[in-house]
C-alpha cells in the first residue's frame, strides 16, 4: 500500500511539472511583447480540475470602417438652435450633420422647413402628462393650448398677469429658418427632463427619435404645471417609461440612440452637479441603444467618470457637443466625426449606433485620425499631423509624443486571452484634442 500511494504521489508530481513546461512552452509561443511572467498569482491547476479558458468577443467600432474611402463628416448630438442667427452661425463653424436638441417642448425641429413660430403654443401633435386625482396620467395629442386655457370653466386665463393675457390666443407665426444650408443634413432630437423618478440634473437626448416631451411653457409662465393647469413641462413619466417611448420611435431600427447628457455640468443654480455613477451605470444597462454619455460638453469634461465606466465592462461611447454654445454665440467647442463612404441621413445616425465616430474638441482639419484599426494583436493608431498620443487602458496609461504612427501592443495572458478591457487614445497637438471611441474585449464565457 505504501509503494502504490508513492506511486500515485510520484505521477501527481510528474503531472504538474508537464503542465508547468506546457504552460513555459506556450509563453515561449508568444510574441516577446506579449509574454507575461509566472509569479505567485499564476495557478497551476492539478491535473483533476478542470481548465475553463474564456472566449473573447472584441467589440470594435470602427471594424467595418473602410479608412481610404471614408468621408469624415462634422456632427454633434446635443446642439440647441431656435433661430436663423444660430443656424447659420452652426454652418460657419463646420457642421454637416444637425441632430437639433431643443426643449420647452422636447420635440424635434424636424422636418426642419417645417418648423412655424409659435406652433408648439398654439398646438402640440405628442402627447403631455397631466395629474389626474392626484395621479400622473399620459394625455395623448394633439394638446390646443389656446381651448385649455381660455376655457370658461376648466380654464384658468384669468388668474394670468395681462400681459400674459395679451398673448392669448396665441398664434402660429412664420417659419423659422429660411435659409437652411444645402450641404447640410438635419436628423430628430430632442433633450428630455422632468423625469418623474430622478432628478431635474438628468437630461437625456433620443438622438434619431420622433418622440417629443413636455410643453412650451418654460418656468410656468402660463401656469400650465402650477397654478392654474397641472400638465408636467417635461417627461412626467419615468426614465424607464420615457426611454421606451424614445427607442420605439427611432426613425431608423439600425440608426441613432439615447445619450446621457452633461454627467457633470455647472450652472448658475445649482453650481457644479454630478449624476450618480450607478445611475448612469443602470440606464446604460436598460437597452444596448443607450449608446453612452458626453465626455465633453461646453466646457464641462467627463474623462475619469467614462473611464471608470468602462473599467466595468459596459459599452459606453464618448460624445462631444456644445449644448447652447451655437445659440447664444459662446461657442467653446463639441465635434462628433462621423465617418462612412456617404453621406446620408441614415448613415449619420448609423454611425452613432456602431460608434464609428471620434470626438473632436475643436473640429480642425488639422488633426484627424487617419486610421485606427486592430491587427495581429496590435493596435495601429495614424494621425495626419505629429502630436502628442496617449494610450489608455483599465491597467495603465501610456505617451507617445511628437509623432503620426503608433503601434501598440496589445497584452495577452498565458492563454492568448487580453488582460485588458478596454483601449482608446487620445491624441493632441496644443491647439486641438481628438479621441477615439473604445475598443473593448468582452469575456463571454
Amino acid at each position: 500500500m505504501e509503494i502504490i500511494n508513492l506511486i500515485t504521489h510520484i505521477n501527481k508530481i510528474g503531472m504538474k511539472i508537464i503542465l508547468l513546461f506546457v504552460s513555459i512552452f506556450l509563453m515561449l509561443g508568444c510574441k516577446s511583447g506579449d509574454i507575461k511572467d509566472l509569479d505567485e498569482n499564476t495557478n497551476i491547476p492539478d491535473e483533476e480540475d478542470e481548465v475553463i479558458i474564456p472566449k473573447i468577443e472584441v467589440d470594435n467600432p470602427y471594424k467595418n470602417v473602410n479608412w481610404e474611402k471614408a468621408i469624415q463628416i462634422r456632427s454633434t448630438s446635443h446642439v440647441h438652435i431656435t433661430d436663423q442667427a444660430a443656424l447659420d452661425r452652426a454652418a460657419r463653424i463646420g457642421y454637416r450633420h444637425l441632430p437639433i436638441s431643443n426643449y420647452y417642448p422636447s420635440a424635434p425641429y424636424y422636418p426642419i422647413d417645417s418648423i412655424k413660430d409659435g406652433q408648439f403654443r398654439v398646438k402640440q401633435d405628442f402627447g403631455v402628462v397631466k395629474i389626474v386625482n392626484g395621479q400622473p396620467q399620459y394625455i395623448e395629442g394633439p394638446i390646443y393650448w389656446n381651448d385649455i386655457i381660455m376655457d370658461k370653466e376648466t380654464g384658468w386665463y384669468n388668474s394670468l398677469t395681462v400681459l400674459q393675457q395679451r398673448e392669448l390666443p396665441f398664434k402660429v407665426g412664420d417659419f423659422i429658418f429660411k435659409r437652411i444650408p444645402k450641404n447640410m443634413i438635419f436628423s430628430p432630437n430632442a433633450e428630455h427632463h422632468a423625469f418623474a423618478n430622478v432628478s431635474g440634473s438628468v437630461h437625456i437626448n433620443s438622438l434619431g427619435s420622433l418622440f417629443s416631451s413636455g410643453t412650451f411653457d418654460a418656468r410656468n409662465n402660463f401656469k400650465t404645471f402650477w397654478g392654474g393647469g397641472e400638465y408636467s413641462y417635461g417627461a412626467g413619466l419615468t426614465w424607464q417609461e420615457t426611454f421606451e417611448k424614445m427607442l420605439d420611435q427611432l426613425l431608423f431600427k439600425d440608426g441613432g440612440g439615447i445619450t446621457i447628457n452633461h454627467p457633470t455640468w455647472t450652472n448658475t443654480v445649482n453650481g457644479k452637479v454630478e449624476l450618480p455613477q450607478s445611475l448612469v451605470e443602470e440606464m446604460l444597462d436598460f437597452d444596448p441603444r443607450v449608446l453612452g454619455i458626453e465626455v465633453y460638453c461646453f466646457t464641462d469634461w467627463d474623462l475619469e467618470m467614462w473611464d471608470n465606466i468602462l473599467k466595468t465592462g459596459r459599452r459606453c461611447l464618448g460624445f462631444f457637443v456644445p449644448d447652447w454654445g451655437v445659440q447664444i454665440n459662446d461657442f467653446k467647442g463639441g465635434f462628433n466625426i462621423l465617418l462612412m463612404d456617404d453621406f446620408t441621413e441614415h448613415n449619420c445616425l448609423k454611425s452613432y449606433r456602431d460608434g464609428a465616430f471620434f470626438g473632436s474638441q475643436f473640429g480642425s482639419e488639422d488633426l484627424i485620425f487617419k486610421r485606427i484599426s486592430l491587427e495581429n494583436e496590435q493596435l495601429i493608431i495614424e494621425v495626419n499631423s505629429k502630436s502628442n498620443f496617449t494610450i489608455i487602458t483599465d491597467k495603465e496609461t501610456s505617451k507617445i509624443d511628437n509623432v503620426t504612427y503608433v503601434r501598440h501592443k496589445i497584452s495577452y495572458d498565458i492563454f492568448n486571452i487580453p488582460t485588458i478591457k478596454y483601449i482608446r487614445v487620445e491624441v493632441e497637438n496644443g491647439k486641438e484634442r481628438i479621441f477615439s471611441q473604445p475598443i473593448r474585449f468582452i469575456k463571454t464565457n
